[in-house]
């Protein structure tokens, strides 16, 4: 009888640390799709599937920051010339809010695929 009880108490406690290790998966799960990008959201071309905000923030802002190397602009009006380059252009504020409104389009809209340029 006493085996039985052993045998009894190993099964509960094997069961028990199934469900439980189930339920933390559940939960990691479901946290991460509220902190993260789900399927088919691209933003200027780059999927950020499964990112963080902040890591999807690095991603285009570095992205961003590449197009813009090459970037150079000339105005002229009459005799007046103004030249503007890559250092002239400030892109983080610009690069969060547009991560932050693809974020929420995402959480918040039953769209198949968001995509913001």
């Amino acid at each position: 009888m006493r085996k039985k009880a052993k045998h009894l108490v190993l099964a509960m406690s094997i069961f028990a640390v199934v469900v439980f290790m189930t339920v933390a998966g559940m939960v990691v799960s479901f946290n991460d799709q509220k902190t993260r990008f789900t399927d088919s959201v691209y933003i200027n071309g780059s999927n950020v599937k499964g990112y963080t905000v902040e890591q999807a923030n690095q991603v285009v802002r570095q992205n961003m920051e590449n197009s813009l190397d090459d970037i150079s602009i000339k105005i002229v009006y009459g005799e007046q010339v103004w030249e503007f380059d890559r250092n002239d252009f400030e892109i983080d504020e610009a690069v969060k809010n547009v991560v932050n409104t693809a974020f929420k389009t995402s959480k918040f809209n039953d769209r198949d695929a968001v995509q913001l340029v």
